[in-house]
């Protein structure tokens, strides 16, 4: 019970830190995938190019070993900008709601 009561004052104390530092990390996550996946989304279209113009079948074999066609690289490209985005905007709406909760908090302090 005493456990109980220490993480709820933990909790109370910083829960705007704690949805701070999820939004920043958010954020970053989704700049990140956003950036992976416009490499990919260009790298495809190259591909795609190079094989209309030069008639071979082109394959990439990424970090794991899968071999994608410039086609599913394409579309695993578009996947992650939509993921990327929704991350970022996501880490947006919790980075601003922390700083207002803090902002709040301290504005009580100091009347």
């Amino acid at each position: 019970m005493k456990l109980i009561k220490t993480i709820n004052k933990f909790s109370e104390d910083y829960f705007e830190y704690i949805t701070l530092l999820i939004g920043i990390s958010l954020l970053c996550w989704g700049i990140y995938m956003f950036y992976i996946g416009f490499h990919n989304v260009d790298l495809g279209q190259n591909l795609r190019y190079l094989e209309a113009k030069h008639g071979f079948s082109l394959i990439d074999i990424n970090s794991e070993g899968n071999k994608w066609t410039p086609l599913e690289m394409y579309m695993v490209g578009l996947d992650q900008i939509q993921y990327g985005l929704f991350r970022s905007i996501l880490g947006t709406f919790l980075i601003g709601n922390a700083i207002s909760l803090i902002v709040k908090k301290k504005s009580l302090y100091n009347q």
